[in-house]
């Protein structure tokens, strides 16, 4: 919801969608800039994607217990970085 709010998209946007909504690879039609450096911006871009196709889709669809504690954990610090990171995106559109 994070995304949502800070790109200002419409609620039910989710998933892969609103990365693709709002951190587009292309700066000329993303609504949030990560940064000036194109390279920088794509590759926040397809990490983003990367992390709702490999951990949150799954997630949404069914229980596992795939993860272990620690790898949750370490997870949950990848995602705090991207938070922090997202947080000071510039909201172009």
């Amino acid at each position: 919801m994070f995304i949502v709010a800070k790109a200002e998209l419409a609620e039910q946007t989710q998933g892969v969608d609103l990365i693709n909504k709002a951190l587009n690879a292309d700066l000329t039609k993303t609504v949030l800039k990560i940064s000036d450096n194109p390279d920088e911006h794509e590759g926040f871009c397809h990490v983003s994607r990367g992390m709702m196709l490999t951990f949150r889709n799954p997630s949404h669809h069914h229980l596992t217990d795939a993860v272990s504690r620690e790898e949750a954990l370490k997870l949950c610090g990848f995602v705090d970085v991207l938070l922090s990171i997202l947080e000071k995106a510039e909201k172009i559109k």
